[in-house]
């Protein structure tokens, strides 16, 4: 009967340990890898590895409710590193899992407005000088 005990009481430590470990990677995993900035929580991810802003649409597609079993719920990544089913890099992913090394650049919604308020106002200045 002391044999079963002692037995018992390895499986129970192993268990444990495997708990704790398997908690200790996880925790290390979802640490956050920059430090904590302004914006939506989330970030895209793009095929060349280079991280932006989303855009208003995809930020409203991102709030939507989805059933968990919805094909059409967008792909959240876990890990900067995660490939999706076609094994691309792209994705939406938390803003703070983009390591502190990857610049974020502003969507490209942003940059076409920036682009076109920059040449109405060049085009004013040039119909002044007329």
């Amino acid at each position: 009967m002391p044999v079963l005990w002692n037995i018992l009481g390895i499986a129970v430590v192993a268990i444990i340990t495997a708990i704790g470990a398997f908690a200790g990677w996880y925790a290390w995993m979802n640490r956050s890898k920059r430090p904590k900035t302004s914006g939506f929580e989330y970030v895209m991810v793009s095929e060349d590895g280079s991280a932006r802003e989303v855009s208003e649409d995809e930020r409203n597609y991102l709030e939507e409710e989805f059933s968990p079993a919805d094909g059409a719920r967008p792909y959240i990544k876990f890990r900067y590193e995660s490939l999706d089913g076609r094994g691309s890099l792209e994705g939406f992913i938390l803003r703070r899992q983009v390591p502190s090394s990857i610049p974020i650049s502003c969507s490209n919604h942003e940059a076409n407005q920036s682009i076109e308020e920059t040449e109405q106002v060049g085009a004013g200045d040039a119909e002044e000088a007329v």
